[in-house]
């Protein structure tokens, strides 16, 4: 099982491949156990009140929007960020298109062109500390605020935005590179 480091950072920060902890860089942790691979994977959260499975449950997302989320959240920390988003763009449109009918995604387009916001539940503020837990960016911290709020259609661009932008990022790395 994983503990925090003898830094003192969460075992979460000891990830992207490096086993370093993104905040201090010790290599001071235990090692993933076959258990853990299987039962609570590392780049899912690990088996703690923020691993992937346990956010899609407290949300009530279902398939569609828990995948969402799940690639969303593991992008920036499982090595294959591009490809996570794309997934994560994919079943946030499956989401939407199943979710269109439903009357409180009316109710929340309808409040939002009238007000100019959105109808959001209380889970709003578990998205904020989801964000937190996860060093989501400022784009993918958004589309889970929505995603909480099972506002389908206002979380694509923002993982859209993210996209781009990491896209752009990896060919600017491969312009640099000799």
């Amino acid at each position: 099982m994983i503990n925090d480091c003898e830094c003192g950072h969460p075992w979460g920060w000891h990830w992207r491949g490096r086993g370093s902890c993104l905040e201090c860089m010790c290599q001071d942790f235990l090692e993933v156990g076959v258990t853990e691979k299987v039962d609570h994977p590392a780049h899912y959260g690990g088996d703690v009140k923020f691993e992937a499975i346990k956010i899609i449950e407290d949300w009530g997302l279902g398939f569609s929007a828990g995948n969402a989320l799940k690639y969303i959240i593991r992008a920036p920390h499982k090595g294959s960020e591009i490809e996570d988003l794309k997934k994560a763009l994919w079943y946030l449109n499956r989401a939407r298109e199943f979710e269109e009918g439903i009357t409180l995604n009316k109710l929340s387009r309808w409040v939002r062109s009238l007000f100019g916001f959105s109808v959001m539940p209380a889970d709003t503020l578990k998205a904020a500390e989801v964000n937190e837990y996860w060093r989501l960016s400022i784009r993918l911290g958004s589309a889970t605020h929505y995603l909480a709020g099972r506002d389908f259609a206002s979380a694509i661009p923002f993982v859209q935005d993210e996209l781009t932008l990491r896209v752009n990022q990896e060919k600017q790395a491969q312009e640099r590179r000799p």
